[in-house]
Protein backbone atom coordinates (compact mmCIF):
# COMPACT_ATOMS: atom_id res chain seq x y z
CA UNK A 1 0.00 0.00 0.00
CA UNK A 2 1.37 3.25 -1.04
CA UNK A 3 0.95 6.06 1.55
CA UNK A 4 0.79 9.09 0.56
CA UNK A 5 1.88 11.55 2.63
CA UNK A 6 0.84 15.02 2.78
CA UNK A 7 3.07 17.51 0.99
CA UNK A 8 4.04 20.50 3.20
CA UNK A 9 2.68 24.25 1.90
CA UNK A 10 5.41 25.92 0.12
CA UNK A 11 5.54 28.85 0.08
CA UNK A 12 6.54 30.76 -2.93
CA UNK A 13 9.36 34.47 -2.76
CA UNK A 14 6.18 36.30 -4.36
CA UNK A 15 4.51 35.32 -0.72
CA UNK A 16 6.85 35.63 1.17
CA UNK A 17 8.00 38.76 -0.31
CA UNK A 18 4.43 39.72 0.46
CA UNK A 19 3.87 38.79 3.93
CA UNK A 20 7.22 40.68 4.99
CA UNK A 21 5.90 43.95 3.67
CA UNK A 22 2.93 43.42 5.34
CA UNK A 23 4.84 42.68 8.34
CA UNK A 24 7.28 45.29 7.75
CA UNK A 25 4.02 47.91 7.29
CA UNK A 26 2.64 46.92 10.73
CA UNK A 27 5.77 47.71 12.50
CA UNK A 28 6.12 50.83 10.67
CA UNK A 29 2.44 51.45 11.08
CA UNK A 30 3.23 50.49 15.10
CA UNK A 31 6.23 53.16 15.14
CA UNK A 32 4.18 55.79 13.50
CA UNK A 33 1.73 55.45 15.68
CA UNK A 34 3.83 55.80 18.72
CA UNK A 35 6.32 58.53 17.03
CA UNK A 36 2.82 60.78 16.43
CA UNK A 37 1.73 59.72 19.98
CA UNK A 38 5.37 61.09 21.45
CA UNK A 39 5.21 64.27 18.91
CA UNK A 40 1.66 64.86 20.31
CA UNK A 41 2.86 64.92 23.76
CA UNK A 42 6.24 66.94 23.49
CA UNK A 43 4.07 69.40 21.28
CA UNK A 44 1.59 69.91 24.11
CA UNK A 45 4.46 70.26 27.08
CA UNK A 46 6.11 72.84 24.71
CA UNK A 47 2.82 74.72 24.08
CA UNK A 48 2.01 75.02 27.67
CA UNK A 49 5.36 76.06 28.63
CA UNK A 50 5.51 78.67 25.95
CA UNK A 51 2.30 79.74 27.29
CA UNK A 52 3.78 80.10 30.83
CA UNK A 53 6.70 82.09 29.83
CA UNK A 54 4.13 84.68 27.58
CA UNK A 55 2.53 84.96 31.11
CA UNK A 56 5.38 86.03 32.80
CA UNK A 57 7.01 87.94 30.24
CA UNK A 58 3.84 90.09 30.05
CA UNK A 59 3.62 91.08 33.80
CA UNK A 60 7.73 92.11 33.91
CA UNK A 61 6.71 94.45 31.03
CA UNK A 62 4.26 96.08 33.07
CA UNK A 63 6.77 96.44 35.51
CA UNK A 64 9.26 99.14 32.68
CA UNK A 65 9.13 102.27 33.79
CA UNK A 66 9.93 103.80 30.45
CA UNK A 67 6.46 103.93 28.57
CA UNK A 68 8.31 104.66 25.23
CA UNK A 69 9.97 101.22 25.55
CA UNK A 70 7.29 99.61 27.17
CA UNK A 71 5.58 100.12 24.03
CA UNK A 72 8.27 98.66 21.81
CA UNK A 73 8.54 95.53 24.37
CA UNK A 74 4.55 95.25 23.99
CA UNK A 75 5.11 95.21 20.34
CA UNK A 76 7.32 92.11 20.19
CA UNK A 77 5.36 90.05 23.07
CA UNK A 78 1.59 90.97 20.70
CA UNK A 79 3.94 88.75 17.88
CA UNK A 80 4.65 86.19 20.17
CA UNK A 81 1.67 85.73 21.43
CA UNK A 82 0.26 85.70 17.60
CA UNK A 83 2.78 83.10 16.31
CA UNK A 84 1.83 80.87 20.05
CA UNK A 85 -1.72 81.11 19.13
CA UNK A 86 -0.98 80.00 15.43
CA UNK A 87 0.63 76.73 16.89
CA UNK A 88 -1.76 75.99 18.94
CA UNK A 89 -4.37 76.00 16.39
CA UNK A 90 -2.16 73.45 14.47
CA UNK A 91 -1.45 71.49 17.04
CA UNK A 92 -5.52 71.31 17.61
CA UNK A 93 -5.48 70.38 14.32
CA UNK A 94 -3.00 67.15 13.99
CA UNK A 95 -0.73 69.92 12.17
CA UNK A 96 2.47 68.86 14.03
CA UNK A 97 5.09 70.63 12.02
CA UNK A 98 3.34 73.77 11.24
CA UNK A 99 2.63 73.96 15.10
CA UNK A 100 6.62 73.71 15.71
CA UNK A 101 7.53 76.46 13.31
CA UNK A 102 5.14 79.13 15.17
CA UNK A 103 6.13 77.98 18.43
CA UNK A 104 9.94 78.46 17.24
CA UNK A 105 8.56 81.94 15.87
CA UNK A 106 7.32 82.60 18.99
CA UNK A 107 10.55 81.80 21.19
CA UNK A 108 12.31 83.88 18.43
CA UNK A 109 10.31 87.50 19.45
CA UNK A 110 10.72 86.31 22.95
CA UNK A 111 14.35 86.16 22.96
CA UNK A 112 14.39 89.62 20.90
CA UNK A 113 12.48 90.94 23.71
CA UNK A 114 14.98 89.31 26.35
CA UNK A 115 17.50 90.96 23.80
CA UNK A 116 16.23 94.63 24.45
CA UNK A 117 15.29 94.44 28.61
CA UNK A 118 19.08 93.64 28.70
CA UNK A 119 20.21 96.88 26.89
CA UNK A 120 18.40 99.41 29.41
CA UNK A 121 19.67 100.35 32.93
CA UNK A 122 16.13 99.62 34.53
CA UNK A 123 16.51 99.21 38.14
CA UNK A 124 17.99 102.64 38.28
CA UNK A 125 17.64 105.17 41.40
CA UNK A 126 13.46 105.79 40.02
CA UNK A 127 13.01 101.93 39.74
CA UNK A 128 14.68 101.37 43.13
CA UNK A 129 12.71 103.85 44.86
CA UNK A 130 9.34 102.73 43.73
CA UNK A 131 10.48 99.28 45.26
CA UNK A 132 12.11 100.98 48.61
CA UNK A 133 8.90 103.52 49.08
CA UNK A 134 6.12 100.22 48.78
CA UNK A 135 7.77 98.12 51.02
CA UNK A 136 8.47 100.94 53.85
CA UNK A 137 4.79 101.99 53.23
CA UNK A 138 4.12 98.34 53.81
CA UNK A 139 6.72 98.22 56.78
CA UNK A 140 4.97 101.47 58.82
CA UNK A 141 1.20 99.84 58.44
CA UNK A 142 2.45 96.34 59.62
CA UNK A 143 3.94 97.44 62.52
CA UNK A 144 1.14 99.76 63.23
CA UNK A 145 -1.17 97.05 63.00
CA UNK A 146 0.84 93.71 63.59
CA UNK A 147 -0.73 90.95 62.33
CA UNK A 148 0.72 87.30 61.06
CA UNK A 149 -0.64 87.05 57.78
CA UNK A 150 0.79 90.92 57.01
CA UNK A 151 4.29 90.10 59.00
CA UNK A 152 4.79 87.33 56.83
CA UNK A 153 4.02 88.85 53.08
CA UNK A 154 6.25 91.87 54.57
CA UNK A 155 8.80 89.55 54.85
CA UNK A 156 8.58 87.81 51.67
CA UNK A 157 8.90 90.90 49.83
CA UNK A 158 11.98 91.81 51.85
CA UNK A 159 13.32 88.65 50.42
CA UNK A 160 12.35 89.34 46.69
CA UNK A 161 13.79 92.59 46.61
CA UNK A 162 17.27 91.51 47.70
CA UNK A 163 16.75 88.52 45.06
CA UNK A 164 15.99 91.42 42.63
CA UNK A 165 18.90 93.39 43.48
CA UNK A 166 21.34 90.42 43.07
CA UNK A 167 19.93 89.36 40.02
CA UNK A 168 20.95 93.22 38.56
CA UNK A 169 24.41 92.91 40.03
CA UNK A 170 24.63 89.63 37.86
CA UNK A 171 23.05 91.51 35.12
CA UNK A 172 20.35 89.18 35.01
CA UNK A 173 17.47 91.27 33.56
CA UNK A 174 14.43 88.95 33.54
CA UNK A 175 15.46 87.22 36.75
CA UNK A 176 15.51 90.92 38.25
CA UNK A 177 12.02 92.42 36.79
CA UNK A 178 10.43 88.79 37.90
CA UNK A 179 11.71 89.12 41.67
CA UNK A 180 10.98 93.10 41.79
CA UNK A 181 7.31 91.99 40.52
CA UNK A 182 6.64 89.17 43.11
CA UNK A 183 8.43 91.95 45.79
CA UNK A 184 5.96 94.18 44.71
CA UNK A 185 3.45 92.04 44.89
CA UNK A 186 4.00 90.91 47.99
CA UNK A 187 4.18 94.38 49.71
CA UNK A 188 0.75 94.86 48.26
CA UNK A 189 -0.57 92.06 50.35
CA UNK A 190 1.24 92.93 53.18
CA UNK A 191 -0.79 96.52 53.06
CA UNK A 192 -3.68 94.68 52.10
CA UNK A 193 -3.99 92.74 55.25
CA UNK A 194 -3.24 95.30 56.94
CA UNK A 195 -5.54 97.97 56.20
CA UNK A 196 -8.23 95.19 55.89
CA UNK A 197 -10.82 92.52 56.93
CA UNK A 198 -10.04 89.25 55.22
CA UNK A 199 -13.32 89.05 54.03
CA UNK A 200 -13.07 92.16 52.51
CA UNK A 201 -9.86 91.56 50.40
CA UNK A 202 -11.21 88.50 48.39
CA UNK A 203 -14.24 89.89 47.26
CA UNK A 204 -13.27 89.89 43.94
CA UNK A 205 -13.61 86.16 43.00
CA UNK A 206 -12.17 86.56 39.45
CA UNK A 207 -9.32 88.91 40.47
CA UNK A 208 -8.07 86.25 43.12
CA UNK A 209 -8.31 83.12 41.62
CA UNK A 210 -5.89 84.59 38.95
CA UNK A 211 -3.53 85.62 41.17
CA UNK A 212 -3.67 82.38 42.78
CA UNK A 213 -3.25 80.42 39.19
CA UNK A 214 -0.44 83.02 38.51
CA UNK A 215 1.34 82.50 42.19
CA UNK A 216 0.86 78.69 41.11
CA UNK A 217 2.63 78.88 37.82
CA UNK A 218 5.45 80.79 39.53
CA UNK A 219 5.91 78.77 42.06
CA UNK A 220 6.14 75.59 39.49
CA UNK A 221 8.67 77.64 37.58
CA UNK A 222 10.64 78.41 40.64
CA UNK A 223 11.32 74.43 41.08
CA UNK A 224 11.49 73.37 37.46
CA UNK A 225 15.14 72.29 38.13
CA UNK A 226 14.61 71.30 41.36
CA UNK A 227 14.09 66.75 42.08
CA UNK A 228 12.28 67.64 45.02
CA UNK A 229 9.52 65.01 44.55
CA UNK A 230 7.38 66.49 48.08
CA UNK A 231 7.21 70.24 46.23
CA UNK A 232 5.84 68.33 42.95
CA UNK A 233 3.39 66.61 44.31
CA UNK A 234 1.92 69.82 46.10
CA UNK A 235 2.14 71.65 43.02
CA UNK A 236 0.30 68.90 41.70
CA UNK A 237 -1.85 68.60 44.39
CA UNK A 238 -2.75 72.27 44.31
CA UNK A 239 -3.31 71.97 40.49
CA UNK A 240 -6.00 69.65 40.89
CA UNK A 241 -7.58 71.82 43.63
CA UNK A 242 -7.95 75.10 41.33
CA UNK A 243 -9.61 72.78 38.78
CA UNK A 244 -12.30 71.76 41.38
CA UNK A 245 -12.68 74.95 42.37
CA UNK A 246 -13.68 76.80 39.22
CA UNK A 247 -16.05 73.41 38.72
CA UNK A 248 -17.43 73.90 42.31
CA UNK A 249 -17.72 78.18 41.74
CA UNK A 250 -19.82 76.96 38.32
CA UNK A 251 -22.07 75.11 40.19
CA UNK A 252 -23.07 77.94 42.19
CA UNK A 253 -21.23 76.80 45.50
CA UNK A 254 -19.69 80.52 45.99
CA UNK A 255 -18.88 80.13 49.52
CA UNK A 256 -17.25 76.55 49.48
CA UNK A 257 -15.14 77.52 46.55
CA UNK A 258 -14.11 80.80 48.25
CA UNK A 259 -12.67 79.27 51.31
CA UNK A 260 -10.99 76.19 49.23
CA UNK A 261 -9.37 78.79 47.61
CA UNK A 262 -8.13 80.70 50.19
CA UNK A 263 -6.57 77.04 51.52
CA UNK A 264 -5.06 77.00 48.30
CA UNK A 265 -3.60 80.19 48.02
CA UNK A 266 -1.85 79.97 51.08
CA UNK A 267 -0.78 76.27 50.24
CA UNK A 268 1.08 77.86 47.40
CA UNK A 269 3.03 80.74 49.20
CA UNK A 270 3.94 78.01 51.30
CA UNK A 271 5.51 76.01 48.27
CA UNK A 272 7.10 79.42 47.30
CA UNK A 273 8.61 79.55 50.46
CA UNK A 274 10.24 76.28 50.22
CA UNK A 275 11.18 76.67 46.29
CA UNK A 276 13.05 79.85 46.52
CA UNK A 277 14.29 79.29 50.68
CA UNK A 278 12.59 82.09 52.17
CA UNK A 279 14.11 82.61 55.53
CA UNK A 280 11.88 82.15 58.73
CA UNK A 281 14.30 83.24 61.30
CA UNK A 282 14.03 86.43 62.56
CA UNK A 283 18.09 86.90 62.55
CA UNK A 284 17.81 85.27 58.91
CA UNK A 285 15.36 88.20 57.74
CA UNK A 286 17.67 90.93 59.59
CA UNK A 287 20.67 89.25 57.66
CA UNK A 288 18.47 89.95 54.57
CA UNK A 289 17.64 93.99 55.04
CA UNK A 290 21.10 94.61 55.89
CA UNK A 291 22.60 93.06 52.68
CA UNK A 292 19.43 95.00 50.96
CA UNK A 293 20.66 97.93 52.23
CA UNK A 294 24.35 97.51 51.44
CA UNK A 295 23.12 96.63 48.13
CA UNK A 296 21.55 99.94 47.53
CA UNK A 297 24.07 102.08 49.60
CA UNK A 298 27.13 100.36 46.45
CA UNK A 299 24.01 101.60 43.63
CA UNK A 300 24.26 105.21 44.99
CA UNK A 301 27.72 105.43 45.14
CA UNK A 302 27.82 105.71 41.40
CA UNK A 303 24.81 108.36 41.20
CA UNK A 304 26.94 110.71 43.24
CA UNK A 305 30.15 110.29 40.51
CA UNK A 306 27.24 111.82 37.98
CA UNK A 307 25.14 114.01 39.89
CA UNK A 308 26.36 117.24 42.49
CA UNK A 309 23.90 117.29 45.38
CA UNK A 310 25.38 118.14 48.74
CA UNK A 311 22.32 117.35 50.67
CA UNK A 312 22.00 113.99 49.16
CA UNK A 313 26.07 113.43 49.91
CA UNK A 314 26.04 114.65 53.58
CA UNK A 315 22.62 112.27 54.33
CA UNK A 316 24.43 109.66 52.37
CA UNK A 317 27.86 109.97 54.44
CA UNK A 318 25.64 109.54 57.51
CA UNK A 319 23.82 106.63 56.10
CA UNK A 320 26.83 104.88 55.30
CA UNK A 321 28.33 105.32 58.73
CA UNK A 322 25.24 103.95 60.37
CA UNK A 323 25.11 100.99 58.29
CA UNK A 324 28.61 99.95 59.06
CA UNK A 325 27.20 100.43 62.87
CA UNK A 326 24.47 98.52 61.84
CA UNK A 327 26.65 95.67 60.72
CA UNK A 328 28.99 96.24 63.31
CA UNK A 329 27.02 95.38 66.66
CA UNK A 330 24.38 93.29 64.97
CA UNK A 331 25.38 90.29 66.59
CA UNK A 332 24.85 91.97 70.49
CA UNK A 333 22.31 94.00 69.75
CA UNK A 334 18.67 92.84 70.51
CA UNK A 335 16.81 92.61 67.11
CA UNK A 336 14.35 94.97 67.80
CA UNK A 337 17.36 97.54 68.30
CA UNK A 338 18.41 96.34 64.80
CA UNK A 339 15.58 96.86 63.04
CA UNK A 340 14.88 99.83 64.26
CA UNK A 341 18.38 101.28 63.08
CA UNK A 342 17.26 99.44 59.68
CA UNK A 343 14.28 101.06 59.68
CA UNK A 344 15.90 104.54 60.11
CA UNK A 345 18.28 103.72 57.49
CA UNK A 346 15.89 102.98 55.26
CA UNK A 347 14.16 106.54 55.73
CA UNK A 348 17.69 108.44 55.18
CA UNK A 349 17.75 106.55 51.61
CA UNK A 350 14.18 107.09 50.39
CA UNK A 351 14.78 110.99 51.40
CA UNK A 352 18.26 110.64 48.96
CA UNK A 353 16.07 109.21 46.03
CA UNK A 354 14.33 111.90 46.53
CA UNK A 355 16.84 114.89 46.63
CA UNK A 356 18.43 113.17 44.13
CA UNK A 357 15.09 113.20 42.26
CA UNK A 358 14.28 116.73 43.11
CA UNK A 359 17.70 117.80 41.62
CA UNK A 360 17.27 116.18 38.05
CA UNK A 361 17.51 119.03 35.89
CA UNK A 362 17.09 116.92 32.77
CA UNK A 363 13.50 116.31 34.31
CA UNK A 364 11.76 118.76 32.21
CA UNK A 365 13.82 117.61 29.19
CA UNK A 366 13.30 114.02 29.50
CA UNK A 367 9.44 114.87 29.62
CA UNK A 368 9.80 116.90 26.22
CA UNK A 369 11.42 113.29 24.93
CA UNK A 370 8.96 111.37 26.03
CA UNK A 371 6.31 113.56 24.55
CA UNK A 372 8.11 113.80 21.07
CA UNK A 373 8.51 109.95 21.27
CA UNK A 374 4.49 109.57 21.69
CA UNK A 375 4.37 111.88 18.82
CA UNK A 376 5.79 109.54 16.71
CA UNK A 377 4.44 106.23 18.07
CA UNK A 378 1.29 107.63 16.94
CA UNK A 379 2.27 108.67 13.47
CA UNK A 380 3.58 105.29 13.17
CA UNK A 381 0.23 103.49 14.09
CA UNK A 382 -1.66 106.05 12.17
CA UNK A 383 -0.05 104.59 9.04
CA UNK A 384 -0.48 100.75 9.86
CA UNK A 385 -4.17 100.68 11.62
CA UNK A 386 -6.86 99.39 10.06
CA UNK A 387 -10.02 101.68 8.61
CA UNK A 388 -12.26 99.95 11.93
CA UNK A 389 -13.67 103.32 13.09
CA UNK A 390 -13.47 101.76 16.44
CA UNK A 391 -9.68 101.40 16.81
CA UNK A 392 -9.46 104.96 15.06
CA UNK A 393 -11.57 106.31 17.81
CA UNK A 394 -9.00 104.99 20.14
CA UNK A 395 -5.71 106.33 18.28
CA UNK A 396 -7.91 109.97 18.27
CA UNK A 397 -8.40 109.93 22.35
CA UNK A 398 -5.17 109.16 22.69
CA UNK A 399 -3.78 111.89 20.26
CA UNK A 400 -6.14 114.33 22.17
CA UNK A 401 -4.16 113.37 25.10
CA UNK A 402 -0.72 114.02 23.61
CA UNK A 403 -1.74 117.71 22.55
CA UNK A 404 -3.06 118.06 26.42
CA UNK A 405 0.25 116.86 27.79
CA UNK A 406 2.38 118.95 25.22
CA UNK A 407 -0.13 121.80 26.02
CA UNK A 408 0.79 121.54 29.82
CA UNK A 409 4.35 120.94 29.22
CA UNK A 410 4.25 124.71 26.79
CA UNK A 411 3.05 126.13 29.76
CA UNK A 412 5.80 124.77 32.56
CA UNK A 413 2.87 122.23 34.03
CA UNK A 414 4.77 119.43 34.27
CA UNK A 415 2.74 116.87 36.47
CA UNK A 416 -0.24 117.42 34.91
CA UNK A 417 1.34 117.52 31.55
CA UNK A 418 3.02 113.90 32.79
CA UNK A 419 -0.99 112.62 33.57
CA UNK A 420 -1.92 113.32 29.91
CA UNK A 421 1.42 111.80 28.60
CA UNK A 422 0.72 108.46 30.65
CA UNK A 423 -2.74 107.75 29.53
CA UNK A 424 -2.16 108.51 26.23
CA UNK A 425 0.97 105.84 26.64
CA UNK A 426 -1.73 103.74 27.92
CA UNK A 427 -3.55 104.29 25.15
CA UNK A 428 -0.82 103.81 22.03
CA UNK A 429 0.43 100.20 24.11
CA UNK A 430 -3.43 99.01 24.38
CA UNK A 431 -3.94 100.69 20.36
CA UNK A 432 -0.41 98.89 19.15
CA UNK A 433 -1.70 95.41 20.83
CA UNK A 434 -5.21 95.42 19.35
CA UNK A 435 -4.09 96.22 15.86
CA UNK A 436 -1.51 92.91 16.22
CA UNK A 437 -3.78 90.67 17.75
CA UNK A 438 -5.86 87.27 16.35
CA UNK A 439 -7.95 86.85 18.85
CA UNK A 440 -8.35 83.03 18.72
CA UNK A 441 -10.45 83.21 22.56
CA UNK A 442 -13.58 82.46 22.91
CA UNK A 443 -15.22 85.36 24.95
CA UNK A 444 -18.36 84.62 27.10
CA UNK A 445 -21.05 87.38 26.41
CA UNK A 446 -22.60 87.36 30.09
CA UNK A 447 -19.14 88.27 31.46
CA UNK A 448 -18.25 90.86 29.07
CA UNK A 449 -21.48 92.39 29.86
CA UNK A 450 -21.21 92.06 33.17
CA UNK A 451 -17.83 93.73 33.52
CA UNK A 452 -19.71 96.77 30.83
CA UNK A 453 -22.07 97.26 32.89
CA UNK A 454 -19.64 97.46 35.91
CA UNK A 455 -17.55 99.93 33.84
CA UNK A 456 -20.30 101.81 33.51
CA UNK A 457 -21.78 101.89 37.70
CA UNK A 458 -17.95 103.10 38.20
CA UNK A 459 -18.20 105.78 35.82
CA UNK A 460 -21.34 107.14 37.71
CA UNK A 461 -20.22 106.78 41.09
CA UNK A 462 -17.13 109.04 40.17
CA UNK A 463 -19.86 111.97 38.93
CA UNK A 464 -21.03 111.78 42.14
CA UNK A 465 -17.74 112.11 44.07
CA UNK A 466 -16.16 115.88 45.03
CA UNK A 467 -13.04 115.21 44.04
CA UNK A 468 -11.74 118.56 42.08
CA UNK A 469 -7.69 117.13 41.75
CA UNK A 470 -6.70 117.73 37.87
CA UNK A 471 -5.68 114.01 37.79
CA UNK A 472 -9.33 113.33 38.78
CA UNK A 473 -10.85 115.10 35.71
CA UNK A 474 -8.87 114.14 33.55
CA UNK A 475 -9.25 110.14 34.06
CA UNK A 476 -13.20 111.10 34.46
CA UNK A 477 -13.01 112.48 31.09
CA UNK A 478 -10.93 109.42 29.38
CA UNK A 479 -13.17 107.00 31.43
CA UNK A 480 -16.40 108.64 29.92
CA UNK A 481 -14.73 108.29 26.09
CA UNK A 482 -13.55 104.86 26.84
CA UNK A 483 -16.94 103.65 27.40
CA UNK A 484 -18.39 104.93 24.73
CA UNK A 485 -16.21 102.82 22.74
CA UNK A 486 -16.77 99.55 24.75
CA UNK A 487 -20.30 100.29 24.44
CA UNK A 488 -20.40 100.81 20.37
CA UNK A 489 -17.99 97.06 20.43
CA UNK A 490 -20.19 95.22 22.13
CA UNK A 491 -23.29 96.56 19.80
CA UNK A 492 -21.21 95.28 17.45
CA UNK A 493 -20.62 92.32 18.63
CA UNK A 494 -16.73 93.25 18.83
CA UNK A 495 -16.74 91.25 22.29
CA UNK A 496 -12.55 90.76 22.20
CA UNK A 497 -12.61 94.68 21.52
CA UNK A 498 -14.74 95.39 24.29
CA UNK A 499 -13.36 93.07 26.88
CA UNK A 500 -9.84 94.91 25.89
CA UNK A 501 -11.30 98.81 26.65
CA UNK A 502 -13.35 97.85 29.52
CA UNK A 503 -10.89 96.70 31.27
CA UNK A 504 -8.49 99.56 30.16
CA UNK A 505 -11.71 101.94 31.62
CA UNK A 506 -11.40 100.00 34.58
CA UNK A 507 -7.94 99.84 35.59
CA UNK A 508 -7.67 103.58 34.80
CA UNK A 509 -10.28 104.28 37.09
CA UNK A 510 -9.85 101.84 40.25
CA UNK A 511 -5.74 102.01 39.77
Amino acid sequence: MIVEHSRPMKMSISDMTRNLNKFIFLLMAIHSFVSIAQTSSEIEREINRLQLILQRTNNLITLIPDENFKIKLSNEFEKARVEFQKGKTFFNQRKFNQARIHIRLAYQYLRNIEGLIKNIPFLRIRFRERLDLKIQQAEELVHANPRNESLNMLNRAKFFRQKAYLSVQSNKSISALEYSRLAIFFAEKAIQFSTSDLQHSFQEWQSYYIETETLLNRAENSIQISNNLQLQGMIRNARKELEQIREIFKRGEENSARQRLVAVNRSIYRILDLAENVPQKDQERLQIDLQTLKISVQSLESEFQTKVAPAAQNLFNRLNSLVMNIEKDMDINPPEITRKKLALANRMLLRIYRILDETDESRPNELNRQINQAKQNIDELRNSISNDQKLNDILSLAGLNLEQSELAYNRQRYLESSIYLKIANNLILKLSRLNLSISYIQIDEERVKTDLNRFKNLISNLSDSQNDSSEFQVRYENAQKLYQIAQNAFSENDLFLCSEITNMGISLITK
